[in-house]
């Protein structure tokens, strides 16, 4: 897998200023996002290889007053074992601003939970976890490729503590603008997107987190629509 797994140990309902500090990513983790990116590709290019296709939903979920029907139409192209499970989702300038007021609000009711950093016992627990990662590649070094399980297990759990962090961090430096024909815009402010080098501030996590966000709200309401009750409308008569 790309991303991270979440425990409901920790809520962001508020913005922490202590993280508008934080305008430069640490290499380490700039780093494991480019070798993250680099085996999602890899992952791609061997799913060709091996001939593994992912056939894609077509439906239009723009028309806000057509929602309800486009659910069912994905439902019934949605088909776990023929691989017809990926929608294209082109970030026009609408979606964005929906998806990012879909996150906004997820925010203030609590709705996403973010894992907190484990300490003491619950860092034990997790560390003793039976989880296969043997053949699981997260960091870009060498010398993970030497480590016994116990090891890379403790690397694995800070990871997914440093990604998290990561996230966090990315979504409290997120800028709202509003022009004058009324677009809004979600970026990183003025000064901070001038940067330049490893460490400039970054916002892909956080683009990975609206799109997630709306993808998994748009998945529930797909699963859950009631589909005994959409179809034809037409009723045949015999006419003497």
């Amino acid at each position: 897998g790309f991303s991270h797994g979440i425990s409901p140990d920790q809520i962001i309902s508020k913005i922490n200023e202590s993280w508008v500090n934080l305008i430069k990513t640490p290499t380490k983790i700039i780093n494991q996002a480019e070798y993250t990116s680099k085996k999602a590709e890899e992952f791609f290019i061997q799913s060709k290889k091996d001939k593994v296709s992912f056939e894609q939903i077509d439906a239009n979920f723009d028309d806000q007053t057509k929602y309800n029907k486009e659910l069912v139409n994905a439902r019934r192209q949605y088909n776990l074992k023929a691989n017809k499970i990926c929608y294209l989702r082109k970030p026009s300038s609408a979606w964005i601003r929906r998806a990012n007021e879909l996150l906004q609000a997820h925010f203030d009711h609590k709705r996403i939970w973010f894992g907190a950093r484990a300490v003491d016992d619950a860092y034990q627990i997790q560390r003793k976890k039976k989880i296969p990662i043997n053949g699981l590649k997260f960091l870009p070094t060498v010398e993970n490729e030497k480590q016994d399980a116990a090891s890379k297990m403790i690397d694995l759990v800070e990871h997914q503590s440093d990604l998290i962090d990561l996230t966090k961090t990315q979504c409290a430096l997120i800028q709202i603008t509003t022009s004058p024909q009324g677009t809004q815009t979600f970026d990183l402010p003025a000064n901070l997107k001038k940067q330049t080098g490893p460490d400039k501030a970054r916002k892909d996590s956080y683009s990975a987190l609206v799109l997630g966000n709306w993808m998994i709200e748009t998945y529930f309401d797909m699963m859950d629509v009631d589909m005994e009750n959409w179809g034809t409308t037409f009723t045949p008569q015999f006419v003497n």
